[in-house]
């Protein structure tokens, strides 16, 4: 897993003529689907994503719309607003990869004083006042390190946290992003979105309360939306949930018509 580092971001982008283009056809909307691109592209190697046919949908999952719009969205990020550049096989942002490269040219030069501090430079002797002031140097630089370490322990727990947050998507379910995610890529966003009213209706109207919502609907709210599917239509979309051998569902409910697992 790639660790989370930071990158700049000015406190007045959102001003940037470039920017206030782009909002002004894709309104915030497009503000944070431009940072979440933003963010993939800074997770990259080269700072650039690969152009193929499986990327819109991959970004589409990301900033939770449709392939298409974002198809388009990247489109006129390039060739109408110019805040994306491409060859045709990748797409980046300029202002990222030169950001990128100054910071990455002042920590090339930070890690070459250290080596030189660390005597890795060089093999040439000094004196012993030399090295008190050399062991007082490498003392603020392993300082510096700790310090910096700390830093990013406490963004990638933060990031963590993030990610383990749930977001309400009904009066009665909460899920994390990524377990929202996992249901739209198996099931479908519009399959998603019955299985959560299900759920809403079913909590709302008997008070039931569970651990983890998404939990419940891999239990019985996927096969209870399967069934209710009219006859004639695809059902393609519509996975089985997971079975867990011996286990027995509540059938004290009459509404519902649970299967011996």
């Amino acid at each position: 897993m790639k660790e989370a580092y930071y990158f700049s971001h000015d406190s007045n982008a959102r001003h940037d003529p470039k920017v206030l283009s782009m909002r002004s056809v894709y309104g915030s909307e497009g503000y944070g689907w431009y940072w979440i691109i933003i963010e993939m592209l800074r997770e990259q190697d080269d700072y650039k994503i690969e152009i193929n046919k499986y990327v819109w949908n991959a970004l589409a999952m990301q900033t939770q719309c449709n392939a298409d719009a974002m198809h388009s969205f990247v489109d006129d990020c390039i060739n109408e607003f110019n805040l994306f550049e491409s060859d045709g096989e990748f797409f980046w942002a300029e202002s990222l990869k030169r950001r990128m490269d100054i910071r990455n040219e002042k920590s090339e030069k930070a890690r070459k004083a250290a080596e030189a501090r660390w005597g890795k430079a060089s093999g040439t002797k000094v004196s012993a006042k030399s090295k008190n002031v050399q062991s007082e140097d490498d003392a603020s630089a392993m300082q510096t390190h700790s310090d910096r370490n700390a830093i990013k322990e406490r963004k990638v727990k933060e990031s963590k946290r993030k990610e383990s947050k749930k977001n309400i998507y009904a009066e009665y379910v909460s899920l994390t992003t990524d377990e929202y995610e996992k249901l739209v890529s198996q099931h479908g966003e519009d399959a998603t979105k019955k299985m959560i009213e299900v759920l809403d209706n079913y909590k709302g109207a008997n008070g039931k309360k569970y651990k983890s919502d998404y939990r419940a609907i891999l239990n019985w709210v996927v096969d209870r939306v399967k069934e209710e599917k009219p006859s004639g239509q695809d059902t393609r979309s519509f996975k089985q949930a997971p079975r867990t051998n011996g286990r027995q569902y509540d059938t004290s409910l009459p509404e519902f018509n649970y299967e011996q697992r």
